[in-house]
């Protein structure tokens, strides 16, 4: 008796579509670290998991990027009136428990 290959529908992506780690970090320029974190803390792309390993479908990596906070879409204006409180000094100064702080001379 011969074997029946099995074959999957149209509609469903083909298997060999689908993304690793490291074709996802080096997609979105980090690290398989930093994916694997987000991840861990359900921030990053949805996933699937085939067995023990992790992939990706490449729609769910393009609608995560897609659904990802962009910047630049308001006009800059400039620094004076993006200030939101200009009486108040937005400098802020830093000492450590080690070190002392101590006086300039007056010039």
């Amino acid at each position: 008796m011969k074997p029946r290959l099995l074959t999957l529908p149209s509609e469903n992506p083909p298997i060999c579509g689908l993304l690793n780690e490291g074709q996802v970090a080096q997609l979105l320029g980090i690290s398989v670290a930093s994916l694997r974190r987000w991840r861990l803390l359900r921030q990053g792309p949805k996933y699937i998991k085939v067995g023990s390993a992790v992939r990706y479908k490449p729609d769910d990596v393009t609608a995560w990027i897609d659904s990802r906070p962009s910047g630049g879409s308001e006009a800059s204006k400039p620094a004076s009136e993006s200030a939101e409180d200009p009486g108040h000094s937005t400098t802020r100064h830093f000492t450590t428990p080690r070190t002392k702080s101590r006086e300039l001379p007056n010039a």
